[in-house]
């Protein structure tokens, strides 16, 4: 018979095995962590303490209201918002549409020639990095703004 790996470990001996796995993790997980740490961090700090050398996540004055009232003021965020918003529907409804049918019908139904049809599927989802590029490239060619759906959409009609 075939025993379990943790199989007559005490907790404390399965949790020293876990150990280092855990600790590259954390390590891992503070390294993506970290900058979004700092943009919160120098978020809040007034543009005094932002351009000085120190490297002190705390500020030693909170301007958060002043900061953020700024940005709300300057830039139409909600635009921005409402924009994303569009997007991710958008494409929530396609891959409603389009995606759960195809993984059904690849499922259950048996049919000559799946493995090619099941790449031809799979295959253009490997490359989702590639396919934002040619997006982003195409909207740039036609001088769009980037940041603005109903702008962009209305230039493609």
């Amino acid at each position: 018979m075939i025993k379990h790996p943790t199989e007559g470990r005490s907790a404390v001996g399965e949790w020293l095995a876990d150990a280092p796995r855990l600790l590259v993790l954390s390590l891992l997980a503070l390294l993506v962590l970290a900058p979004y740490v700092w943009m919160v961090a120098v978020s809040v700090k007034p543009q005094s303490e932002v351009f000085t050398g120190s490297l002190s996540l705390i500020p030693k004055q909170f301007a958060a209201v002043e900061n953020y009232g700024k940005v709300f003021a300057q830039v139409p965020v909600g635009r921005y918002l409402i924009n994303g918003l569009i997007v991710c529907l958008g494409i929530l409804v396609f891959q409603i549409a389009f995606a759960v049918p195809a993984a059904y019908a690849l499922a259950k139904i048996e049919f000559r020639g799946l493995d090619p049809k099941l790449i031809s599927v799979v295959t253009p989802l490997k490359l989702p990095v590639a396919r934002g590029q040619f997006d982003l490239a195409y909207l740039n060619a036609l001088d769009m703004p980037m940041l603005d759906v109903p702008a962009a959409v209305d230039e493609l009609h």
